[in-house]
Parts: structure tokens; sequence; C-alpha cells
């Protein structure tokens, strides 16, 4: 059998270099990472433009330049020959029309954007053999066999050994000049360097495989201070202040292929900033230089963020502990009243009120209080978080005065956020991009989504407010070594898209969550306070009042003469009749979301069936072609042979039957989702709980059988009755049972399944009292009364640890009980879950 190798067409290099970098920016960043990765202590990136504007002639030295540009035979035809040592651009006084032409003004262009990319450390360098082994080795793992450094012990930023392939993007030659670290590698020679340089083009010609094109390396003379033989003499003309070691590497990347303009040079320069976390330790400097540019001249230096709303600081360890650090900056709490510190908004942050008033707060939780539902993550590696909060609008003065708001500098805020907005990902000190870049990636974790779908202020007393996108800047800090399932993807933009990701974004969610709550608790509890002492109900019974009055006096006076009747009278009658048109318009609207409470229950009843549906989907797409093919091969069979029906033929009958019970059951389903919307539930009468839970329960018998889930009623009163809408009652108890039917689905659940209700009333209130057998609430839940909390949910997908549940079913009951001045009470003591509702009789 004959062997056959593969081979590599020359061209790969450019797949996996130019092609695969997103941009030039980010071709400059990796090669900073292998100065990192070096031990550098000083790296310098500098942007040399050859011509600040077009000269008058140019030197033979220059011209040879420009003549070994892979672009020059575009343009060779405007350049003239004075003399052996003087060209300049070939247009007399008669062409000036030639001016004018496109290619002129592209040879402009071309020649004013000529730069070289210079990246220059004093890192241990590399020795020859290191060059060929490694450098000229395409996906080597040596840092994954060594990943960290030697001096700094710093955990090594790459990893896919595609790094120098970076070159090609930034310019059509490159030249590396290389003095290694005599210590490091332990040599004598101390008079040489290594010269290496390599033209990209020749990875494009027509036939050639990767193993023929050939780099060269030389080695130089080195008289004087390594990086002082190398690099252009103007580089030190600054006040900056870097100086290198007498070892390192100097990288030169000619004959540029981006426009390196001025804009393009800020943004490389802001984006550095952002490359290195605000926690680095100082023995990484990292400076930008530019020729053209000198007001861009800086040491790149991370800022710090004291102009805040909220810090917000979190670590997962290895034992799957999360530890949360809350630092408050928003409010003026030496003004706060007494009866904040007395209310159970207060009590459930967890916190003393010496801690409260200093402004910080720590959660000692676990993922396991986190994901109550789910089996603990044992994927991911531990990881830190950090991140701000800051409003980036100002309070008006009624907010300021309700949330005791602290004052700011928005300007600041503002420039901050422009900067360093989003959540951004580091990876052993260096950034993972795209995370927290402008578009889409600044929003990698959907926060604009979970917004939009909770677009609740921090002053609902239902909870449920969402932090915005644009409200938040910080960083994830995470390690080749403690994650290495999250891992970069091949063309080194991003993490590969994998459950371990998603578990990673999941638990970002939920530490963010724990801040959210922390904040709208606050928010509501102000509201509370403002709006009680601001009789806000009071006044609205008055204006009620005043409006009645003044409808009454109207009427009375119909009968006067018009003219009798004065313009402020007039005003008072309009301005009366228009509030109450207004009351009815609410009254209209609360009537709307009443319906649209009810199809939202009906969505959560769906979700929870939305399995059985797909299977059932399944089936009648293909139902019909098993009977099909039996009944047309048995009416075959029984022309040919006179026979009579077969036991195949009775089996197909029988399977006629299986999907005609199908069939039934679709049409249950239908008419259980259409049931919630009937007009006669949208009208307020008087309801009979004893009939109203024999109809419940037969809608649901068919459904809770199938799952062997036993419902039982108590034996009610027959006189025990609410006047209500009955929509609302559908939303209490069909969300209660939808609950316990996935109750029931857990892997913790007993075998034993049972729904139950008992109905008493006393002289004041009607007492339901709803339980089931299944799991109960999570003891790592930190506080149930949360699971009455808009969009908090515990049910999430196993492998991601991504939300499932809707988070709304729990709230609407509370909230429809609310509606009705009625009280919720959590029986924690039984087993399995238990919820006591009060509601009172006389509504």
């Amino acid at each position: 059998m004959k062997e056959i190798p593969f081979k590599v067409s020359a061209r790969a290099a450019r797949l996996i270099g130019a092609e695969n970098i997103a941009n030039a920016e980010s071709a400059v960043i990796e090669l900073i990472k292998n100065s990192y990765d070096a031990d550098a202590e000083t790296c310098l990136v500098y942007f040399e433009h050859i011509f600040d504007e077009i000269p008058s002639s140019f030197t033979h030295q220059e011209f040879e330049y420009l003549s070994a540009s892979p672009s020059f035979d575009k343009f060779s035809s405007f350049f003239k020959r004075l003399s052996d040592d003087c060209y300049k651009i070939g247009i007399s006084s008669s062409d000036e029309s030639l001016k004018e032409s496109t290619s002129y003004e592209l040879l402009v262009s071309w020649l004013t954007n000529l730069c070289r990319v210079w990246i220059v450390d004093d890192g241990h360098g590399m020795n020859e053999k290191t060059i060929e082994n490694n450098w000229m080795t395409i996906g080597t793992n040596n840092k994954e066999k060594s990943p960290t450094t030697k001096k700094f012990i710093r955990i090594k930023s790459g990893a896919k050994g595609l790094g120098r392939f970076a070159l090609d993007k930034l310019g059509a030659l490159s030249s590396v000049y290389v003095y290694p670290d005599k210590e490091y590698y332990q040599l004598d020679k101390n008079n040489s360097c290594l010269e290496w340089y390599n033209w990209w083009e020749n990875f494009l010609a027509e036939g050639k495989t990767l193993d023929s094109v050939k780099a060269q390396l030389d080695y130089g003379a080195l008289d004087n201070l390594f990086h002082t033989k190398y690099l252009p003499e103007d580089i030190f003309d600054n006040d900056l202040g870097f100086k290198f070691k007498n070892h390192g590497v100097v990288i030169c990347c000619d004959y540029n292929k981006e426009n390196w303009h001025k804009e393009r040079q800020k943004r490389l320069c802001d984006s550095l900033e952002t490359l290195i976390p605000p926690n680095e330790k100082d023995n990484f400097s990292l400076f930008f230089v530019s020729n053209k540019y000198s007001e861009l001249n800086k040491k790149i230096s991370s800022a710090v963020n004291t102009n805040f709303d909220y810090k917000v600081s979190a670590q997962l360890g290895d034992d799957n502990s999360v530890v949360i650090d809350i630092d408050r900056n928003e409010f003026e709490v030496s003004e706060f009243p007494e009866e904040f510190y007395e209310s159970e908004r207060f009590k459930n942050l967890g916190s003393s009120i010496d801690d409260f008033k200093k402004g910080r707060q720590r959660h000692c939780l676990t993922l396991k209080n986190l994901f109550p539902k789910l089996d603990e993550f044992d994927s991911i590696g531990n990881f830190s978080l950090s991140f701000y909060f800051s409003k980036l609008g100002s309070p008006g003065k009624e907010d300021r005065e309700k949330f005791l708001y602290k004052s700011f500098d928005l300007s600041t805020r503002k420039s901050w956020a422009d900067t360093f907005g989003g959540i951004r990902i580091f990876r052993d000190n260096f950034r993972v991009r795209p995370y927290g870049e402008p578009g889409a990636a600044k929003d990698w974790l959907g926060l604009g989504d979970r917004a939009a779908s909770s677009p609740a202020g921090i002053g609902n007393p239902d909870g449920g407010w969402r932090v915005r996108p644009n409200q938040i800047s910080g960083v994830v800090s995470i390690s080749r070594v403690n994650n290495p399932r999250l891992a970069d993807k091949s063309s080194r933009e991003g993490i590969q898209e994998n459950d371990e990701f998603a578990q990673f974004k999941s638990v970002i969610l939920k530490i963010l969550e724990i801040f959210e709550n922390d904040r709208a608790e606050i928010g509501a509890e102000l509201k509370a306070i403002y709006d009680q002492k601001n009789a806000e109900s009071q006044k609205e019974e008055q204006a009620n009042t005043i409006s009645k009055q003044v409808l009454e006096g109207s009427k009375n006076k119909e009968g006067n003469n018009e003219e009798e009747v004065s313009p402020e009278q007039k005003n008072l009658k309009l301005l009366a009749s228009q509030y109450e048109k207004k009351k009815e318009q609410i009254e209209e609207l609360r009537e709307e979301q009443k319906i649209l409470r009810s199809l939202a229950t009906i969505g959560t009843i769906s979700s929870s069936f939305s399995h059985d549906l797909k299977l059932l989907h399944g089936k009648l797409v293909k139902r019909f072609i098993p009977v099909q093919r039996t009944l047309e091969a048995n009416h075959e069979y029984s022309i040919n042979n006179n026979l009579d029906f077969t036991e195949d033929l009775l089996d197909s009958i029988e399977r006629i039957k299986i999907f005609k019970n199908q069939d039934n059951s679709m049409k249950d389903w239908i008419n259980f989702s259409l049931l919630g919307v009937k007009k006669d539930k949208r009208r307020r009468r008087k309801v009979y709980l004893d009939q109203y839970l024999k109809q419940l329960k037969k809608i649901w018998e068919k459904k809770l059988d199938d799952r062997s889930i036993d419902f039982d009623v108590d034996v009610i009163p027959k006189d025990i009755a609410l006047k209500c809408f009955e929509i609302d009652l559908d939303c209490i108890f069909n969300n209660l049972v939808v609950n316990s039917v996935e109750a029931f689905s857990q892997k913790d659940a007993p075998s034993l399944r049972k729904i139950n209700i008992e109905i008493h009333s006393n002289e004041t209130d009607v007492i339901i009292i709803y339980s089931d057998s299944g799991p109960g609430l999570s003891k790592d839940i930190v506080n149930p009364q949360r699971i009455f909390q808009c969009f908090f949910t515990t049910k999430v997908n196993e492998h991601s640890g991504e939300d499932e549940g809707t988070g709304i079913g729990m709230w609407m009951v509370k909230s429809t009980i609310n509606e009705y001045r009625g009280n919720t009470k959590l029986l924690l003591d039984k087993s399995g879950f238990g919820l006591e509702i009060q509601i009172p009789k006389n509504l």
C-alpha cells in the first residue's frame, strides 16, 4: 500500500496569519504578548513615518527603499533620475494635468502613508536553536509545556504558536533583530546578534509548499548597545524615559499594509491602555511613540476609576466558593431615615447597620447558592471579576430627593465609559479581544436584552431592575492554567463558544444579579419611605374628591344661564372631566395588564410542556407513514389471495386509535390555552371556590395523570367565595401548578407526587393553603423571599448554567395577591413546597 504524505501550500501562512487576525491593531497586541512572555520589563511600539510630506527630491538610498516595495511597479513611471544620487517625481510644468490623475493621487497617498512599525523589548530574546525550533515552527506547543516564565513567573499569554504570523498583517517585509540574554541561555558570545528577514509575498508564489519557503538568518556584529544599533536615532529624542537592557528583540515591519493615520494610531494607543488591567504589577512598562504625531507619545498606564456608584469584586475559588464584595458609593447614607434600617428590605440585604453605613457588603456564597437546582460546576476553574456601575444621566430633583443620590461629575463618567466601557476579559493579564470592544462585542453578556425584558426602575417595589450595558465597566480575569477549557478561538479573537463558556457567562450574570438586587432593595425602600412621607395616596384621594365635587356642582348649575358660569368654573369642569377620563383610561390599562398577565401565564405553561409538544410534533409528521405502508401491502396481498383482515391490518387499525388519542391530546391542550382569555373571566364577579377548583382540577386532570401526579382538593364549604376576576385566580393557581409539575421532574424529587389545596375562612379573610410533595425550595437559596421577585429563577440548563425559567411565575402570583390586598407566607417548615395565601373577603 502506498503512503501519501500531506502537503501544506505556502499560502496557508496567509490563512493563519494576515487573514486569520481581525485587524492590524490585534497583530500589534499579539507581538506585545510575545514580549511579555519573554519576561521583558520594557516594551515599545514605535511608528516611523518615512515621509511627513512629498519631498522635492529623493536620495539614491530613498529611491532604492521605494523601488524594493511590492507597490513600486504601480508608480515607477512617475520617478525621473536627475543624477546618480538624486531622483524626483517627473512632472514638468507642461504636465500639470497629470497631478489631477487618479494614479498621481494614489502615489501621493502611498508616499505619505509609508510607515514602519517597530515592536521592541528587552526580554530574554532567542538563540539560534529557539529560532529554528520554535519561531520557525508553526503551532509549536512550547508555551503549553512551559506555561510560566522563568524570571517573573508570568503565565504566558500565547499558546497557539502562531503569533509570528501577525507580522504579515503589519508589513510586506519583516526584519527581526535578536540579542539573547546570555544568562538565560547560558551563552558565552557577547559580540553578535541574530538577524532574521522574511518577505511575506514569497508565500503566495504559485505551486509552492510551506517547507519550500525560506527565511534568511544571519549574524550581525554588535559594537555597542543592542537596541541603539538597530533602532532609528530619533526614537530616543523624547522625555518618556524608556530604556532597555542589552538583550531582547527588535522587530521592524516594513512597507506597511495598513494606513496608520492619526486617528488609527490614537485608537491603538487608547486600546493599549485597556490591554493591561489596573491591578497588573509594575514590572512591565509599555510605551507608545510616533515620529509624525508626537502628541500621542506616552507611557501606557492603566487608568483607575474613582467616579462610580458601585464597585463589585468577586472571586470564584477552586472549591466553588463565591466571595462577593460590594462597595456602595451612590447614596448619601448619612441622610437615610431611621425607618429604613427597620424595614424588611434592609433585613434582606443581610448587612449590619454599621457595615451598611460604611458602604461595604460581603457575600460568602457557593455556586450551589447561585444555582440551587444545578449540580456544582467542576469545569470552569477559578477566576476573579471586578466591575464598576455608574449612572450616565443626571437625575432630576425629585429622584435626588427620593433616592438621596450623591452628586457626581457626569463628563468624567462619560469619558471613562467611552474608553473603558463594557466588561473586558483578561487572560493572564492580557486582554482577550473583542470582549468589551465597541459594537456587539461590548455587550457579550446580553445585558441589553436583560434590561429590555425587565425595564423596571430602581424604585420598583417588586424588584426586577437590571443594569444597562452602557452603565457598566470592568474586568474578568482568567488564566490559561486555571481555566484551560476557556480556550481561544484559532483566530485568537474571542473564546470558543462551548458549554464551559456558557457556564462562565452564567456565573458572571448571577454575580451581577446579587449587585442588582442590592441596589433594587435599597431603591425600593427609599421610594416607599418617600411616597409615605409625601402622602401620595392622600393627595390622590383629595384630587378624586375635588373632581367629584366640581362635576356634581356643574350638574346642579346646568340649568343656569351659560353666561353666568365664570371662566374659572368652566376650566375647573374641564380639568375635572379630563381627570375622570384619565382614571378610566388607567383602569382600562389595568384590565389589559390582567390579560397580558394571563397570556404570560399561558406562555409559562407552554414552556413547561414544550418538550411534550416537540415529541408530539415529530409523531404527527410521520404518524401515517407506517399505517399507509401496512394498509397498502395488506390490500395488495388480500386481493391476490382473496383474504380478509390480517393481523397486520388489525395492528394498523390499533395504530390509528393511538393517533386519534394524540390528536385529542392536542385538542385538549388548545382548549386549555384558550380558556384563560375567555371574556367572562375578565369580569369581576362572585366566584365560588368549590366550583372553581373542581373545574381547575378537570382542566389539569389528563396532564397530571400522564405524569402520575395526584391533585387533591379538600372539602370546601360551598359558600366560600371571592368577588374577583376569575382570570386572576387562573394566574395564581396555574402558575403554582406549573411550578409543582416542574419540581416533580427534578432529579431530587421524591417518588410520591401530590398536589393539595385546602381552603377555609374566618371573619375577615379567605385562607388558601397550597402544597406539594416535591423537593421544595432549595436550602441553598439564601433569602427564600426572592422567589417572588421578577425574573428570579432556579431553573437552569444543567450543562451551561444559563437561566431556562422565565422567572415571572411566582412574581405574578405575588403581584396578583397584592392587588387584592392579600398576604403570602411561605410554609418553610413543611416538607415539599407550601404557601399560605390570605385574601380579604370584603373587596
